[in-house]
């Protein structure tokens, strides 16, 4: 009975270089046409392995052939695309760069940076823009942001501590529960949401207009009803916008760079999580 034979060396590292680029444009440029032309050849190679198996040994040598042309298609394709990045440099992270992607409390800065209308703390100088198009997408009422509010980070309690609360004396409160990595604390939704119905009840706002949102990844369901998912997606979403209508030029970057950024993780850990990487 004859064997298939074994696949050369250099077959092995080209296959091996061949995976490590398809993670790397399914991170950076997952809708590029490099990447679904790479898809493309990658479902030629297993229709190639497939017949590979089945055929003796002239057979597999002609496929290995046809394999070694996939790869030097995928290698110009890689080519090309890394010539375009000398003016594009979609690679380019901020928030990479500085070791932000999992920091919490970073997020939740530039979060709450985004929402805030005060002359002093909000540097973006949009007044209360951001925070309009924060409630448009989530559907909150927009004549929240019609009056005087409050942006505040890490709000104590007498059971808990907050990441970010936008409070509008009388009208409004809106807690914002972050996560990045970690996940809730040992009834810690509980104790927020506990903390937080004595806020409201001391600043005479109504019911209906506490919300209490947990932000994580991919808009899990919390564990306590009475908050409710939201995900980066739809903060990126919020940024997007933010950079669209931002009067500022550098504000109009670093909005578009962050969501570009919040994107590209959210979209990394997904692969990640899924057990492609």
């Amino acid at each position: 009975m004859r064997t298939r034979p074994a696949s050369s060396p250099g077959l092995v590292r080209q296959w091996d270089g061949l995976l490590k680029g398809f993670a790397h444009l399914a991170t950076s440029a997952p809708n590029s046409a490099q990447h679904i032309s790479f898809e493309k050849l990658l479902a030629n190679f297993a229709d190639v392995d497939k017949r590979t198996e089945a055929s003796q040994a002239a057979q597999a040598e002609q496929d290995q052939g046809e394999f070694r042309r996939l790869l030097e298609g995928y290698d110009r394709e890689f080519r090309r695309w890394r010539e375009q990045q000398v003016t594009r440099a979609d690679d380019f992270s901020l928030v990479e760069l500085l070791s932000l992607v999992s920091d919490e409390n970073r997020h939740s800065d530039v979060l709450a940076w985004l929402l805030s209308a005060d002359v002093y703390r909000a540097t973006h100088s949009q007044g209360n823009l951001g925070f309009r198009i924060f409630l448009a997408e989530l559907g909150l009422p927009a004549h929240y942001a019609d009056g005087d509010y409050s942006v505040e980070r890490e709000v104590p309690g007498k059971e808990s501590r907050v990441d970010i609360e936008v409070r509008g004396y009388g009208e409004f409160i809106i807690d914002i529960e972050v996560k990045i990595g970690a996940g809730e604390g040992e009834a810690q939704l509980p104790r927020e949401w506990c903390d937080l119905a004595q806020r409201a009840e001391s600043c005479v706002v109504p019911e209906a207009h506490v919300h209490a949102l947990y932000l994580t990844r991919n808009g899990e369901l919390p564990s306590y009803p009475r908050f409710r998912p939201i995900s980066w997606g739809q903060i990126a979403s919020v940024f997007d916008k933010f950079g669209e209508q931002a009067k500022a030029e550098s504000v109009r970057w670093f909005a578009g760079h962050y969501a570009k950024a919040l994107r590209k993780f959210i979209v990394q850990q997904q692969y990640e999580e899924n057990g492609d990487g």
